[in-house]
């Protein structure tokens, strides 16, 4: 499980968690973090959706989230993340479509 605590490390730029078999969805509370360039989740049992909220970390450059177990649609949120270079949410159980705002960016 990814702790809602991460969130209180404010000035937190870059978080690493890829392949640690951790569990439950994330937390919305990392919207919070609004330094945070680079968050990779990827290689994990995470599930649940992605938080609307991540689209407040603006500014988010890397967002790698794939081989995980995450559910429904890419939120349309995510399209504030001007400052995004990198996003990967390959090997998910992700439906719908790719917003277009996100081809915007």
């Amino acid at each position: 499980t990814i702790p809602w605590e991460l969130s209180l490390l404010s000035n937190m730029v870059h978080l690493y968690l890829d392949g640690n078999s951790l569990m439950g969805s994330l937390p919305t509370e990392l919207g919070k973090l609004i330094f945070l360039e680079t968050l990779v989740v990827a290689n994990n049992s995470l599930t649940g959706t992605f938080p609307t909220e991540l689209g407040q970390c603006s500014s988010m450059q890397t967002l790698l989230l794939n081989k995980n177990s995450f559910t429904g649609t890419i939120p349309i949120e995510l399209a504030r993340l001007t400052a995004l270079e990198y996003f990967q949410v390959v090997d998910n159980e992700l439906v719908g479509t790719l917003p277009t705002e996100l081809g915007q960016l």
